[in-house]
């Protein structure tokens, strides 16, 4: 079950180079501890998406911040909805990242189910020893 999740979830191409890496180091870890269903699809991708579009509103932060240019009421204007986006994009990311367990403390709270091992009745009935 684990490769067939692996193999349906991919990153959006239209994503920053920071999202995918995200996505590239934090989905299949989240499948291969079974954090991660079939089910949780949905969730994880809005994660993502919210966390794409916190960068994209930071990267637009920066270019604002850099325009000499621009009004300077128009400028603080802008710099504040842009401030606003990208922070409560980033603030649902971060709840969302919390159910997953992508937080030390989070992460603290998970219980991850451990294989049993095979007495060795059980390897010896399976034809295993």
């Amino acid at each position: 079950p684990e490769g067939w999740l692996l193999s349906t979830l991919s990153c959006p191409t239209k994503y920053r180079p920071q999202t995918k890496r995200a996505w590239d180091s934090i989905v299949p870890t989240l499948v291969s501890l079974g954090i991660v269903s079939e089910q949780d699809v949905p969730s994880l991708n809005m994660m993502f998406k919210l966390y794409n579009s916190a960068i994209i509103a930071d990267e637009k932060l920066e270019a604002v911040e850099a325009d000499k240019q621009m009004d300077l009421t128009d400028q603080i204007v802008l710099l504040e909805k842009l401030t606003k986006l990208r922070n409560n994009n980033w603030a649902e990311c971060q709840k969302i990242m919390c159910r997953f367990g992508i937080s030390p403390t989070e992460r603290t709270k998970i219980a991850i189910p451990q294989k049993e091992e095979a007495s060795p009745m059980e390897l010896l009935l399976k034809g295993a020893m």
